[in-house]
């Protein structure tokens, strides 16, 4: 899964989270440069994209990313979906 995430109180990375329904809460920073971050928000650099990826076992199971804010306040839904496996 690749994405970003900025959080307007900052132009520093921002906290990202992966839940996988039935597997887990995977946190990590958003921190991988992409150009298409710097042209569609000016002011706010590259470095805000992520990328994760990870093995699930058989079965459907929702997947939601969460962009946490820096200062504390309401984390932001940035998308969720649903996999299956077979």
């Amino acid at each position: 899964m690749f994405g970003y995430a900025l959080d307007p109180d900052t132009s520093a990375p921002t906290r990202v989270a992966i839940n996988i329904e039935g597997v887990g809460n995977f946190p990590l920073d958003a921190t991988l440069p992409w150009d298409g971050v710097e042209q569609r928000h000016p002011g706010y650099g590259r470095n805000h994209s992520f990328l994760f990826g990870r093995t699930l076992p058989r079965g459907t199971r929702s997947v939601c990313t969460v962009a946490l804010d820096a200062n504390g306040g309401p984390s932001s839904t940035i998308g969720c979906f649903r996999v299956t496996v077979k």
